[in-house]
């Protein structure tokens, strides 16, 4: 032991010392807690499963604009967007990496929570022979602006929104949604009946991607169901434990997240009315009425005329009620 050490402990007993250096210790492990789950850093974190809490399936695909269920960012893994739910136009993840990060070219950024497994994945692909890149990776509200109004300029609206999602209801603003491509290949949505899918890298993606955390969201066959055409390279982020989930339910991802928090949930049931309880009713005391004493020589009243009761118009047009 140094002389600093015997100059401690000369100064405190050995159960101050303990005291102390466990207090600095609990204080240094508070502000590690604290700068990790600090406003702007998502700290990593795989989502559990929620509970079941319907057994329908979603409404019909139909355009329209009503706000998600879930549109907190933290809420990333259950959240349901698509034809008729949106995000705000201020959604945007608090921490955005480069893809670069989990070893993919091509460029963009995602959620930095995802980039563990991303790069897992990505370096189990490598192995196989299955070469990946990104296409598409995180678009902002406004960026996806851009993207719809592109795609209505070079196929009109009625195609457009088949194969790409208005302002809001795109799936990449939540950070977590990456379309892919083959390293080295044009994006494979540019290639006339090409099904990426087939090819090397994504029939390895079609087979492992849910054991990486990712699934598929617009499969081949299910628009009804998804509202959008089929396209084999779009990946949404749901964590290991929910992906898993989704693929064992042979599930699409907007029917099992509608059942299992995104429904609104059966009607509460109404508390019935009690029955009024009928409270008998005394009778009346019968009082004998005086008998009037007749006056002499009384002058009778003629009784009034009674005023005439108007008779309505069965032709008029009565008044018109203001909606509410």
């Amino acid at each position: 032991m140094g002389p600093r050490h015997a100059l401690v402990d000369r100064r405190l007993p050995t159960g101050q010392v303990s005291r102390r250096a466990g207090f600095r210790a609990a204080l240094v492990l508070s502000l590690i807690t604290a700068l990790l789950v600090a406003p702007g850093i998502e700290a990593a974190s795989d989502p559990p499963v929620p509970p079941v809490s319907t057994t329908s399936s979603p409404p019909a695909c139909r355009i329209a604009d009503v706000t998600a269920k879930f549109t907190r960012t933290a809420d990333w893994s259950r959240t349901l967007i698509d034809w008729r739910w949106r995000l705000p136009k201020t959604y945007r993840p608090p921490v955005l990496a480069p893809v670069s990060r989990a070893g993919l070219a091509g460029g963009g950024y995602v959620r930095s929570t995802i980039v563990p497994d991303l790069k897992a994945m990505v370096s189990a692909a490598r192995a196989a022979g299955a070469r990946l890149a990104v296409a598409s990776a995180y678009r902002s509200y406004q960026s996806q602006v851009s993207t719809f109004a592109s795609w209505v300029a070079k196929f009109g609206y009625q195609t457009a929104i088949i194969g790409s999602a208005r302002p809001g209801h795109s799936e990449h603003q939540l950070g977590t949604t990456i379309d892919f491509k083959t390293a080295g290949a044009a994006d494979p949505w540019a290639i006339r009946g090409y099904d990426w899918a087939k090819s090397r890298a994504g029939a390895w993606m079609m087979r492992n991607a849910w054991k990486y955390g990712f699934v598929l969201s617009y499969p081949y066959g299910k628009k009804a169901q998804v509202c959008y055409g089929y396209e084999p390279w779009h990946y949404r982020y749901f964590g290991r434990t929910v992906a898993r989930a989704i693929h064992l339910s042979g599930l699409t991802p907007r029917v099992w997240l509608w059942r299992h928090g995104n429904s609104p949930g059966p009607a509460p049931t109404p508390s019935p009315t009690p029955a009024p309880t009928a409270s008998p009713t005394p009778s009346p005391t019968s009082t004998a009425e005086p008998t009037p004493t007749p006056t002499a020589d009384a002058t009778a009243t003629p009784d009034p005329t009674p005023s005439p009761t108007p008779i309505l118009d069965p032709t008029a047009t009565p008044a018109a009620t203001p909606a509410p």
